[in-house]
């Protein structure tokens, strides 16, 4: 009896991640491509994540807010990451171009985002030389404003909200994105 209980649980247990990784899998990825600017390193800090995520066993049932749990879990792996010389902090990394370009938008944000380009007046709409410079000047940023910038502008968090997901003060994740805005500002002219 208590054996069929453990498989069950078990069961239950790997269906709950299974269900994580459908919601929530493609938009970690694309935030671990935008922080670590590797797709080869953001796959490994995914596949780390959901990992641990299925050895918690019954406990993965009782997280509150599995979503933000994710989401911290991916944050962390990133600078993990970027701590031990994986990713990219600079300018050289591809894979962003991607995570904000054709292949990296998910179907919704890609939609959106060519709703939005649309709607500019003819003047204001970017070439393709201008998107690559601001492709380039985004790479360039540090981490942690590419991070406040992506949260910002793809996922529309405020700056409580994105206080909230990285542990920091509504003041620091603001002043991350003023500077990210102040940079891009002096890149671009």
């Amino acid at each position: 009896m208590m054996l069929g209980r453990k498989v069950k649980q078990c069961e239950a247990n790997r269906q709950a991640v299974e269900r994580a990784y459908r919601e929530h899998g493609e938009g970690l990825y694309r935030y671990a491509v935008m922080v670590l600017t590797d797709e080869e390193a953001a796959q490994d800090v995914i596949q780390q994540v959901f990992m641990r995520l299925l050895g918690m066993g019954e406990r993965v049932l009782a997280v509150e807010s599995l979503a933000g749990y994710l989401r911290r879990a991916v944050r962390n792996g990133c600078y993990d990451a970027l701590r031990r010389g994986r990713g990219q902090e600079a300018v050289n990394g591809q894979a962003i171009l991607e995570s904000v370009g054709e292949q990296g938008l998910g179907a919704d944000e890609r939609e959106a985002l060519e709703r939005a380009l649309r709607a500019l007046p003819a003047e204001q709409r970017l070439g393709a030389d201008e998107r690559e410079a601001l492709e380039r000047a985004l790479r360039a940023l540090p981490a942690e404003q590419r991070e406040v910038v992506h949260m910002k502008v793809y996922e529309g968090k405020t700056f409580r909200e994105m206080a909230g997901a990285l542990g920091v003060s509504a003041n620091t994740a603001a002043s991350r994105y003023r500077y990210a805005m102040a940079k891009l500002r002096e890149r671009l002219g």
